[in-house]
């Protein structure tokens, strides 16, 4: 009986790192670690997508200090205009392949005409993560799922 709980427990971990390694197998060593950055995110009230990244993303710190991933987030309505109103309802990390999310409390938000400033983002480990973003676009709300991959 122990020896098939072994293999048992043997043949887990060999799945969970094959499905890890295919999770971060498409990490390249060039400059540009961000898939969303030029990706435009469709939804059915608005579109977003990443236009900068002042600090990572990369894999934060154990400290609130150490969490220092920002970046700003253009947005437009579905029809491609700006928007008159934008409000920002929620902004969290989540690491759809893993199921988990990552902090969020210590997240700020600052909408300048269409452009959301997002700071304090944690990413607590490398691959592929969305940002998701709950807004009210000229009355109307949505939320989208922007991919990022952290190198």
């Amino acid at each position: 009986m122990n020896l098939i709980n072994s293999f048992l427990g043997a043949l887990a971990i060999l799945q969970m790192t094959t499905a890890c390694s295919k999770a971060t197998s498409h990490h390249s060593s060039d400059s540009q670690p961000v898939a969303g950055q030029e990706q435009i995110v469709r939804g059915k009230i608005f579109s977003a997508r990443i236009v900068n990244w002042e600090r990572g993303p990369e894999v934060s710190g154990d400290t609130l200090n150490d969490i220092n991933n920002a970046c700003v987030i253009e947005v437009t309505r579905a029809d491609g205009q700006t928007p008159t109103s934008l409000t920002v309802l929620d902004v969290f990390p989540y690491m759809k392949v893993h199921g988990h999310g990552a902090p969020d409390e210590q997240i700020t938000t600052a909408v300048e005409g269409s452009r959301i400033r997002v700071a304090k983002i944690a990413f607590t480990m490398s691959g592929e993560w969305e940002l998701h973003v709950k807004a009210t676009v000229d009355g109307q709300t949505e939320e989208i799922e922007i991919p990022i991959r952290v190198p």
